[in-house]
């Protein structure tokens, strides 16, 4: 009885936690293109310590790139 209590609360926090996934990626602030980056004065480079292109300078300094 306990086994199956325990695998029915991992399987319940795996499915919360899968739910998550999708509304913080929403929530997470807004991207821009690379041709506005660039436009707005700035240019596109690779954060590897990230893992994603970062606008460096001009109006949308240091934003995510789609």
């Amino acid at each position: 009885m306990r086994t199956r209590l325990l695998g029915l609360a991992t399987a319940a926090m795996v499915v919360v936690l899968g739910l998550m996934g999708p509304a913080a990626q929403a929530a997470a602030a807004p991207r821009v293109s690379g041709d506005d980056c660039v436009t707005g004065g700035g240019s596109v480079q690779y954060d590897s310590i990230v893992g994603q292109w970062t606008c460096i300078g001009g109006t949308h300094a240091d934003e995510p790139i789609n």
